[in-house]
């Protein structure tokens, strides 16, 4: 729907999506799908200037260049991670030699400084250029007037090392 469709309305709290932004998406609708196996769940539409895919360092670096460059357009940041963005490498190093640094003392206010906002725990499956949407695997779309695919790996387990309070994959 497009906004001020019967069927748009406030956007409330979606199971595995963070909103952390004071700036809402252009025109959240919530739209019922009747082609999903379970048609009384709801499905999401969100719009937004730029969609970054992927939730990791790059996002981080992504959207604060484009606060940097000046724009004040809505930024959506959409990524499997289920942690905001963080510097991986200085964590795993900072972990192992330092008893007192947690995860919390890495983070990288993505959201806080750049109006992002993030939906964590979101893998897209899909990207339509034509239509300029990515979809995810919960069948919910992200419109965009530009995208960056940012996403990245997923870490190596190594045998014998299990995660722990000082491992993380």
């Amino acid at each position: 729907g497009e906004a001020g469709d019967d069927q748009c309305g406030e956007v409330g709290r979606v199971e595995g999506v963070v909103h952390r932004s004071s700036v809402a998406p252009r025109s959240p609708c919530r739209v019922e799908d009747p082609g999903r196996r379970r048609p009384s769940v709801d499905v999401m539409h969100y719009d937004y200037d730029f969609v970054i895919v992927g939730g990791g360092m790059v996002a981080d670096a992504a959207a604060k260049g484009i606060r940097e460059q000046g724009s004040s357009g809505s930024i959506g940041i959409v990524g499997e991670e289920r942690t905001a963005p963080f510097p991986r490498p200085a964590l795993s190093k900072k972990l192992w030699t330092d008893p007192d640094f947690t995860v919390e003392d890495a983070a990288l206010d993505t959201a806080e400084e750049t109006s992002a906002t993030l939906h964590l725990g979101t893998p897209v499956t899909s990207v339509s250029p034509d239509t300029r949407t990515v979809t995810t695997s919960a069948g919910d779309t992200f419109g965009y007037g530009r995208l960056l695919l940012a996403t990245g790996g997923h870490p190596r387990r190594l045998d014998g090392l299990d995660p722990s309070e000082r491992v993380l994959y």
